[in-house]
């Protein structure tokens, strides 16, 4: 299935977060760079649900408080 690698002699299910972590390295603590690591986020079985829901949240709580796409405030971790 896209989005999963599976090893047959182990018979284990595993996503490919390397892009993701490559990513976040170069971190920009930015609305633009949130909605960025949502967006290469691709879960189609939903492992990694709990994790997605709190960057969304997170999403939420920016455009709230009407922060720019280019503004350095968003926190990641509370």
């Amino acid at each position: 299935m896209l989005g999963l690698n599976w090893n047959t002699v182990q018979d284990e299910l595993s996503l490919d977060v390397t892009s993701l972590l490559r990513s976040l390295k170069n971190m920009l603590n930015t609305k633009r760079f949130v909605l960025h690591a949502a967006a290469m986020i691709f879960d189609p079985v939903g492992f990694v649900s709990p994790f997605v829901v709190r960057i969304k949240c997170l999403l939420q709580e920016i455009w709230l408080r009407g922060i720019d796409w280019d503004d350095l405030q968003v926190k990641w971790i509370n």
